[in-house]
């Protein structure tokens, strides 16, 4: 038994796996929220695991005019270019931060971090412009350090944004919102698909793939 709000019932013409997507599509539409973004607005995601992409999605609905990602798997690069992404950035071949500088004429307004490491969340910082938002979403068991100099001197602002708000006030909107998307057909949900598997095959072919730092796999629906 779960309280009758948690309850979403998926309308006609939304299959039962896009439905498995609401909950994290919601997660990234949370994000995107919680930035500030406004329509027009240059945008920077670090990170494209399956929320990073996600927030991407929601971003590029939301109206960014121009949207990067710093990602250096090559399989999640394709799919962020997929879903609207205007650049996509190799930060071990090259500075992700200084090159959405160069060509945004000095940073973009929101940056997004989703990776979970120092070097991504101070990259982050370093592509906003003066007075831009760092809107971060991981999580991670390493202390992370920065200079609060790129924040006080350049009046950036960092928020936090965790599932559907916390206490979780926004859930009901969020999830209502996406699918009623999902209904309408303006969410690509094959993009985030990278493999459907049958349910004796969950543990070897979906867990242990997701968990793997090397995968390619975004999300792995599971055929009853």
């Amino acid at each position: 038994m779960v309280p009758a709000q948690q309850v979403h019932g998926l309308p006609d013409g939304v299959e039962r796996w896009e439905g498995a997507l609401v909950e994290p599509l919601a997660v990234g539409l949370h994000a995107v929220r919680r930035s500030g973004m406004q329509a027009g607005d240059t945008v920077a995601i670090f990170g494209c695991g399956p929320i990073g992409l996600m927030a991407l999605d929601a971003a590029d609905a939301a109206g960014a005019k121009r949207i990067f990602v710093s990602e250096p798997n090559d399989n999640r690069c394709e799919v962020a270019r997929r879903l609207g992404a205007d650049a996509a950035i190799d930060p071990f071949a090259e500075d992700a931060a200084e090159t959405i500088r160069k060509a945004t004429d000095g940073g973009v307004n929101a940056a997004f971090e989703f990776a979970g490491i120092g070097p991504a969340f101070n990259a982050a910082v370093r592509s906003t412009r003066r007075g831009g938002t760092i809107t971060v979403g991981s999580l991670s068991d390493d202390e992370i350090t920065t200079d609060l100099d790129d924040i006080v001197l350049n009046e950036r602002e960092v928020r936090g944004t965790f599932c559907y708000g916390f206490p979780p006030r926004s859930f009901r909107s969020e999830f209502d919102a996406i699918i009623q998307s999902l209904a309408d057909g303006t969410i690509d949900t094959e993009a985030f698909v990278t493999d459907r598997i049958p349910l004796e095959d969950i543990v070897e072919d979906g867990y242990e793939e997701l968990i793997d730092p090397e995968t390619e796999h975004i999300k792995i629906p599971v055929k009853p």
